[in-house]
């Protein structure tokens, strides 16, 4: 809700984010309980469908990425 709104962005905006993000990644009709990215990769690898390819991102790489979304968004305010 206050994503980018101050100058830090704690460890639970981040698992926030990320479990949002993972939602979006797997789509809405997805019946994952993954909550990081990494254990998403886990899932979809083990899966009799997985395709190394098609792999999502790990959490450490969707984390750089909202952080530099929270900077971003902070700078523009």
């Amino acid at each position: 809700m206050n994503f980018g709104e101050t100058d830090t962005l704690s460890e639970k905006d981040e698992a926030l984010a990320e479990k949002y993000l993972i939602r979006v990644w797997a789509g809405a009709r997805s019946m994952t309980t993954a909550e990081t990215f990494d254990h998403l990769r886990l899932e979809n690898y083990t899966s009799a469908t997985a395709w190394l390819d098609c792999l999502p991102p790990t959490s450490s790489v969707i984390k750089g990425h909202i952080r530099g979304g929270a900077f971003l968004i902070h700078r523009e305010c």
